[in-house]
């Protein structure tokens, strides 16, 4: 009896789920480049949690993620010694793979709102550029290459109705440069993410 007591408890602390959701993203603004746009991306993924009481849980949640930004005033020098301006829109996409590690707190007991908070790591599997017309253009920023790993934290706030049923409301401060000499173009990321605990 204690064993299957055991098994029941064990299960009901553990849950899962999947989630998906779009993203708004920019980086932040710096004196060198500028002020970018907005750029919006589909983000996808899923959800392992621990409940430790009924006020915390504990969630990782491993995920595809499309950020990015744009730059509608970049102006590209051509022609002899660069004399010739042209100004063309510039579309940056970054494709990673990311685990939030989040603590949700329910504040209000029986009623599903929460406030959550907690570090996401990423790891980015491509990056692109389009400028104009030019869906490969190479953009070089002075020689300055990837940076292949992130680091942000991640706030929100969320509501988890009692058939499974969540919504999140997220936004992720990006902690990590984009590229490797470029002491800026952190990410700025507003999410709105729904999903489904089983």
């Amino acid at each position: 009896m204690s064993v299957i007591l055991m098994a029941v408890s064990l299960q009901a602390q553990w849950n899962f789920g999947v989630k998906a959701g779009i993203n708004f993203a920019n980086v932040n603004p710096t004196e060198l480049y500028g002020k970018t746009q907005m750029s919006i991306g589909p983000m996808a993924g899923a959800v392992v949690g621990y409940t430790i009481s009924d006020w915390i849980d504990i969630q990782a949640e491993p995920a595809y993620s499309r950020k990015g930004y744009k730059d509608k005033d970049l102006v590209v020098m051509s022609g002899v010694d660069g004399v010739d301006a042209q100004k063309f829109g510039l579309t940056v996409t970054a494709d990673y793979v990311e685990l939030p590690l989040l603590v949700k707190f329910y504040p209000f007991q029986n009623i599903g709102i929460n406030v959550q908070a907690g570090p996401n790591v990423g790891l980015l599997i491509n990056r692109s550029y389009k400028v104009g017309k030019d869906k490969d253009f190479d953009m070089p920023f002075n020689g300055s290459g990837d940076e292949r790993f992130k680091f942000g934290m991640d706030f929100g706030i969320g509501y988890t109705a009692s058939r499974g049923m969540f919504i999140d409301l997220r936004y992720n401060l990006g902690l990590t440069n984009s590229y490797k000499d470029l002491k800026c173009f952190q990410d700025r990321t507003f999410a709105i993410q729904i999903g489904y605990m089983f």
